[in-house]
């Protein structure tokens, strides 16, 4: 198919979860035509570290967008968060010609806010006007066509890592990809979630992330601060795992947001046959994936019908290992550990699960 000029594609390498959404401008309002995602492999805290699995999480998630939404691909615009980027205040000033302020002077004002020094390496993302002075009068947001002879102008500038910005152009670039722009994740995300009322009454947005949280604060209808903390979900789950003390098996776990795409997805939820044992067990595949946070013996409906295949797995959007961790719960199971509600094992499928394990341990 050829390129769609009107094809509007965002583009969201996250530390955990690469994520592309492709959508197109209606009478209506924008229309999604289609998302894709991929596990995120080679990222810290939102930097990039490995180059090849970058790419290859970005291909992925482009050709499952590609095949839902019947469209080729060429161009992105990329969210950043990772690498260094901070908020900077900075101040302008310009006399006005004729005593009365003009476009061209409001574009004056702004470039000399913005060349104030930056540290090494870095870059402007973003320019967002706070306030403009007139003579030392406040004229809001649009000084145009206000009398006088100074114009000064705040402006907010996001700087970023010159070496971030030039990392994810090389990601798209091996990607088969045009880099068409990039922007601050929480910047885009106070566009789709705030109301024009709530920037101007004062708001603050965090934007969290598995490895990142983005932060952004609205006073008077305009950003007055941006930061990214190098804390995320995966923090909080660690924390919530280590203070419940749940085990490593089940941590994961702790991300499910209790959507039901799994139990949709499972070929064999609510089924008989269709799976890969000689035998059905009880209870749906949801339920293993439920947080446990009182322990392996408390809340889990064990033994769970599973082919493996899966499908469970690819329909998670928080992208939890479902199948690894039937596999390893049965088999604490197996062990004993279960002892309630028809959780026990019996003597074949023991025999069965010890054969499993001396397999997986390498002993052959």
């Amino acid at each position: 198919m050829p390129k769609d000029a009107a094809l509007l594609v965002s583009l969201d390498i996250g530390s955990y979860k690469t994520t592309v959404i492709a959508a197109r401008q209606s009478l209506e309002g924008l229309e999604i035509l289609g998302v894709g995602s991929a596990l995120s492999r080679g990222l810290r805290k939102g930097m990039i570290l490995n180059v090849d699995t970058t790419v290859r999480a970005i291909r992925k998630a482009v050709e499952e967008v590609q095949t839902g939404a019947n469209c080729d691909i060429h161009e992105v615009s990329s969210g950043i968060v990772g690498g260094y980027l901070d908020g900077i205040t900075s101040q302008g000033l310009v006399l006005v010609e004729d005593q009365e302020v003009r476009a061209e002077d409001l574009r004056r004002v702004i470039e000399v806010a913005r060349t104030r020094a930056l540290p090494a390496d870095c870059e402007i993302l973003h320019v967002m006007p706070q306030e403009f002075l007139v003579d030392s009068q406040d004229r809001g947001n649009n000084p145009i066509g206000s009398s006088g002879v100074r114009l000064e102008a705040a402006v907010h500038l996001v700087a970023v890592a010159s070496s971030a910005v030039h990392t994810i152009t090389k990601c798209c670039e091996r990607a088969g990809l045009a880099l068409h722009r990039l922007y601050f994740t929480a910047l885009a995300a106070a566009e789709a979630v705030l109301t024009p009322e709530e920037k101007e009454m004062g708001v603050a947005l965090l934007d969290i992330g598995g490895g990142t949280t983005g932060v952004i604060v609205f006073a008077h209808g305009v950003p007055h601060h941006t930061a990214v903390l190098r804390l995320g979900g995966h923090n909080i789950t660690n924390d919530l795992a280590a203070g419940l003390r749940t085990p490593l098996t089940m941590r994961e776990s702790l991300n499910c947001i209790r959507c039901g795409a799994c139990m949709n997805a499972c070929p064999v939820y609510r089924k008989v046959g269709g799976h890969a044992y000689g035998w059905v067990y009880p209870g749906p595949i949801g339920a293993v994936v439920s947080p446990v946070l009182t322990g392996l013996k408390d809340g889990v409906d064990l033994p769970n019908a599973s082919t493996l295949c899966g499908a469970c797995h690819e329909a998670c959007p928080v992208k939890i290992n479902i199948p690894r961790m039937l596999l390893e719960l049965r088999a604490k199971a197996v062990e004993g550990d279960f002892d309630e509600g028809g959780s026990t094992a019996g003597a074949r499928e023991k025999l069965t699960w010890k054969i499993w394990r001396w397999g997986m341990s390498g002993r052959r």
